[in-house]
């Protein structure tokens, strides 16, 4: 029995420091595992990794036209009827670059708008002439009113003057017949000059009566004449105001801009980079075309909040990406002001995905070779 005990007690023994032995080992494997992982070794956790090196600043970046991609796009509702550019096609401000299902409806309406003002016109024209014969009618009465009718008022006063004239020579001669003795004069002479005075003071009664009556009708003559003036001037401007021109012009000007949203044209000179919307497609949704100038290309790149310091303007650069055949060079233009997340990503998962960043634009020297790759992530280095 003390020779089994003594033999269990050995296994006993040796099990435990088998098992002592293999915890050392994976204590030991553990440790090494840990230190030399990549989440052990990357900074990434506390930050980004400074890109400033020996050779510069180091920035992820993108390709863009210097004057940015323009969206030309066609209203809402509508839908494309032809299009007559195409993709890489070079294009210059204003050209013709598509046309609208509505086009020929916003003719008809045009022409309608046009057809209604042409009538207005017209109808105006007339109304124009009928209203100025009455204007002029009246101005002629009252300048008959106003100049003719003295002369008549004269002419009778100057009668009435006359007649005067005649009853008093009248009278005196039948004074002088009174006078001289009766034996000399006889009665038919008497009744004669009696005659004479009666009848010239009838006719100066009836000259002062038509006098009296051309003053007064005189001057309602020109009362009368100066209302239908009146009158004619203010039928004139109410046949006028009657016939809406104005509003007819601004029927035909908002049918004419309507016709022009159906034809789109390109708003400046470029290249037709993509084609969006194709005809028979509704509008609105999405850009018709996208069009640049890529005559003069730039690399945006986005450089640490940390690193933009030791960027300066006018600084050299080099872009660099496996699509390019050779990397461009360039030059620091712009440094922005505005501290923001990043938009570009290593292509490396284990690198840091969220970064503050400032824009840097460098002009390429080599646009020509640039335009081809609108968009393109690059690596950027700009000279310190």
């Amino acid at each position: 029995m003390n020779q089994i005990q003594q033999t269990r007690s050995g296994k006993s023994i040796a099990l435990a420091v088998v098992a002592v032995a293999l915890l050392g080992v994976v204590a030991a494997a553990s440790f090494f595992y840990f230190a030399n992982s990549p989440q052990a070794a990357s900074p990434a956790k506390t930050g980004p990794k400074p890109m400033v090196q020996a050779k510069g600043i180091v920035a992820l970046g993108r390709l863009e036209p210097e004057a940015g991609i323009v969206n030309v796009s066609a209203p809402m509702g509508d839908r494309l009827a032809q299009l007559f550019v195409k993709e890489g096609d070079q294009i210059s401000a204003g050209q013709k670059l598509a046309e609208l299902h509505s086009k020929p409806l916003y003719e008809a309406q045009r022409a309608l708008a046009l057809a209604n003002l042409e009538e207005a016109k017209r109808r105006l024209a007339a109304v124009r002439r009928v209203g100025e014969a009455m204007v002029r009618e009246a101005e002629l009465q009252l300048e008959t009113a106003e100049k003719v009718e003295p002369l008549d008022l004269k002419a009778q006063e100057a009668k009435v003057r006359l007649l005067e004239n005649q009853l008093a020579t009248a009278r005196k001669n039948l004074q002088r017949l009174e006078d001289l003795e009766l034996k000399s004069v006889s009665e038919q002479q008497f009744d004669a000059q009696r005659l004479a005075v009666q009848q010239s003071l009838e006719e100066l009664t009836a000259a002062q009566a038509i006098l009296e009556k051309l003053k007064a009708g005189q001057k309602s003559k020109v009362a009368v004449a100066r209302a239908r003036l009146a009158s004619a001037q203010a039928q004139l401007e109410r046949a006028t105001a009657e016939i809406p021109i104005a509003s007819l012009q601004r029927t035909l000007a908002q049918a004419e801009e309507r016709l022009k949203t159906a034809t789109i044209v390109a708003p400046s000179a470029g290249r037709i980079l993509e084609v969006r919307t194709r005809p028979g497609e509704a509008t609105g949704h999405q850009p018709i075309v996208r069009l640049a100038d890529t005559s003069k290309m730039v690399a945006i790149a986005e450089v640490y909040e940390t690193d933009v310091q030791f960027v300066k303007m006018g600084a050299t650069a080099k872009i660099e990406s496996p699509a390019l055949p050779q990397p461009l060079t360039g030059q620091v233009t712009y440094i922005g002001n505005i501290v923001k997340k990043n938009t570009l990503f290593e292509l490396d998962p284990t690198a840091a995905a969220d970064h503050r960043v400032v824009e840097v634009r460098i002009s390429i020297a080599q646009p020509q070779t640039a335009a081809r790759f609108v968009n393109l992530q690059v690596k950027v280095t700009i000279a310190k």
